[in-house]
């Protein structure tokens, strides 16, 4: 089992006047965690977003699992204390084995070409995973919320990558969720989220059911019978459609289960259905060979552990950089993220070495 560390291990016992966010620049922070830390939007988007659904997907499996008595939750969780990770722990009210689609078990990403000017193309990110309900639905609101902290079957744990889409430039991006048996839709702005299920349901003419956060603001949601599923909606521009389709084919070469699927109004027809994951031909603890040519340089690989299969691309390995020759071939080599935790007694417990990763996935080679 491997973890992730996102707090700092400095620690300073001096008294001192604690550092906060001036009101006056709450949106120039919000803007900075939600947009512009990342220099590559369109890649980093359809990273993000596509590892949030492998992620969910996963943790499905893992409930399955733990739920029907397969396995128990400390093989895939450790319990840890502490406010950053109260929401990671294992709650097993959370799922319902009634609910969670045992068919479905791919990533759809689905981008839709019309014909238009500005953002009129539409791109959506599907999984079938857990859902958003409780206290994961006021997450949305929140920035740095996560659920995966305290396992390391996801590659997230920032609680930031939800809200990459505001990188491209869209003002608005759609989540429609279901979760056991309750279907959520919401708009979320770069400051806020407006939940769009009505008071009233139009067909019945009846109060539609809620949901009551923290706050005291009510949701309202449909009443269904769909399993759990995820969608992410957002619009793109149509100059970006081949920067689009590149980064879903580049980055997730090395993750199995994802699908891409193109469908083109704009010339009424449709010309990409694929599965997005190569075949590998060899994988190591260090290399992985794939039969289709990514780059025809070697390119790093960052996975979880050493010995997995699905790993995202990030790119071309700069060996001036590392003042060594130039070499060529696709290859990709494998860095393991950096996998660790804190005991009881503030020591850290370093499970697998490898890279750090901050929150804009940009990585630092130990």
């Amino acid at each position: 089992m491997s973890i992730k560390t996102i707090d700092s291990s400095f620690t300073d016992t001096a008294k001192g006047v604690e550092k906060k966010i001036d009101a006056g620049a709450q949106r120039m922070i919000y803007d900075v965690l939600q947009a512009t830390q990342y220099s590559t939007p369109i890649p980093s988007t359809v990273r993000e977003l596509a590892t949030n659904a492998w992620d969910s997907q996963r943790e499905k499996e893992v409930a399955i699992e733990i739920l029907t008595g397969k396995k128990k939750a400390s093989d895939y969780y450790i319990e840890r204390d502490g406010e950053q990770y109260k929401d990671s722990n294992f709650d097993p009210s959370y799922y319902s084995l009634d609910h969670l689609d045992t068919e479905n078990n791919r990533v759809l990403i689905r981008h839709t070409y019309e014909n238009g000017t500005g953002f009129c193309d539409k791109f959506e990110v599907i999984d079938h995973g857990v859902g958003l309900g409780n206290e994961r639905l006021e997450g949305i609101l929140s920035l740095g919320f996560s659920t995966k902290r305290n396992t390391s079957e996801g590659f997230g744990a920032f609680g930031l990558g939800a809200k990459v889409a505001f990188s491209t430039g869209v003002n608005m991006y759609q989540i429609e969720s279901v979760h056991n048996g309750r279907k959520f839709k919401c708009n979320c702005y770069p400051y806020k989220t407006v939940f769009t299920v009505p008071k009233l349901n139009l067909q019945t003419g009846l109060e539609n059911d809620h949901i009551v956060f923290n706050d005291g603001t009510i949701v309202y949601y449909e009443n269904t019978d769909e399993k759990n599923r995820t969608t992410v909606t957002f619009m793109t521009k149509k100059h970006n459609r081949s920067a689009f389709k590149e980064a879903v084919l580049d980055q997730l070469v090395y993750v199995p289960g994802i699908d891409l699927k193109v469908i083109d109004n704009d010339q009424d027809y449709q010309h990409i259905d694929k599965e997005v994951k190569a075949e590998v031909m060899y994988n190591s603890d260090s290399l992985i060979l794939s039969k289709r040519v990514v780059f025809n340089k070697p390119h790093i690989v960052i996975v979880k552990s050493p010995n997995d299969v699905a790993g995202i691309n990030y790119g071309l390995i700069d060996f001036r950089e590392l003042e060594l020759q130039e070499m060529y071939g696709s290859i990709g080599f494998k860095c393991p993220i950096r996998q660790s935790y804190r005991d009881e007694n503030g020591q850290e417990i370093v499970i697998t070495e490898g890279v750090s990763v901050t929150p804009k996935y940009s990585t630092t080679l130990i």
